[in-house]
C-alpha cells in the first residue's frame, strides 16, 4: 500500500463548505481521476482517506492535510497535478509527500495558528495587553450533550497584535483543540468588550517531534 499526503488549501469561494462536504469532494475528485485508491473491506467498501483537524465551517485555510491511501505507487507530483484538475474552484493541491509513518494526519496534529480580523472599539493590542493580565479564561464547553468548564488560558500559546488582526497560536487536535471562535466569545466575556469577528484563517497546522515543532510534511514526520 502506498500513502501520500497532500497538503492543500480552502479559499473564500469554499469556506462554507464543511468538513464533510470537504471530504466528499475530494472523494469524487479521486474517483474522476482513475487512479486505483486503497477501499475498506465488506458490503459497503469506503475509500481510504484520513483528514487532519477538522476546519471550522466560515473558515479559510493556507495549510490543510490529508492522507490518500493508493492501492499502487504513483508519483506525487503526478498525483498532485491529477487531483488537482479535478478538484472544484476555491481548493488549490500545493504540496504533498509519501508518507512512511504509521500515524495519520488526524492523530499528529498539535498546534494551530489562526489570523483573527476583528472590529471592535478597542485595538488588537489592547484586547491583547488585557488576555495576558488574565490567570484564568473560564468558558462552558458542550459536548456530547455535557458541559463542560474548561480554563482556555493554557492553550493559548502566543497572540500578536497587527492592526486589526489577531494572530493566534494555539493548541490543536485530539488531546485538546481551541476552537477560534470560542476564544473570540470568551475573551469577550473576560474584558467585557463587543468583539466582532470579520473573518479567520488558518495559516498553520503543526505536530510535535523531539520536543520541536514541525510541519506535517517534514521528513521526521513523514518517516523513511
Amino acid at each position: 500500500m502506498n500513502i501520500i499526503r497532500i497538503k492543500y488549501q480552502k479559499e473564500e469561494l469554499v469556506k462554507f463548505v464543511s468538513h464533510l462536504e470537504t471530504m466528499k469532494v475530494f472523494i469524487r475528485a479521486l474517483r474522476r481521476t482513475r487512479l486505483k485508491c486503497h477501499y475498506s473491506m465488506g458490503f459497503n467498501p469506503q475509500m481510504h482517506l484520513v483528514f487532519g483537524l477538522p476546519l471550522p465551517v466560515g473558515v479559510t485555510s493556507l495549510a490543510e492535510y490529508a492522507d490518500i491511501y493508493f492501492d499502487e505507487e504513483y508519483d506525487v507530483k503526478e498525483v498532485i497535478k491529477l487531483l488537482q484538475k479535478e478538484i472544484p474552484p476555491g481548493f488549490n493541491v500545493i504540496d504533498g509527500g509519501y508518507l512512511f509513518n504509521k500515524k495519520n494526519i488526524m492523530s499528529d496534529i498539535t498546534l494551530a495558528i489562526y489570523e483573527i480580523t476583528v472590529n471592535s472599539s478597542l485595538t488588537c493590542q489592547q484586547i491583547i495587553e488585557q488576555v495576558h493580565e488574565l490567570t484564568v479564561i473560564e468558558i462552558e464547553k458542550t459536548r456530547k450533550k455535557k458541559i463542560k468548564i474548561i480554563d482556555i488560558k493554557p492553550m493559548i500559546k502566543q497572540l500578536v497584535a497587527n492592526e486589526n488582526v489577531m494572530t493566534l497560536t494555539c493548541q490543536a487536535g485530539s488531546f485538546g483543540n481551541l476552537h477560534p471562535r470560542l476564544f473570540l466569545q470568551a475573551i469577550s466575556q473576560y474584558i467585557d468588550e463587543t468583539i466582532r469577528e470579520i473573518s479567520i484563517k488558518r495559516i498553520a497546522l503543526f505536530t510535535n517531534r523531539d520536543e520541536k515543532l514541525v510541519t506535517p510534511l517534514e521528513k521526521i514526520v513523514l518517516g523513511e
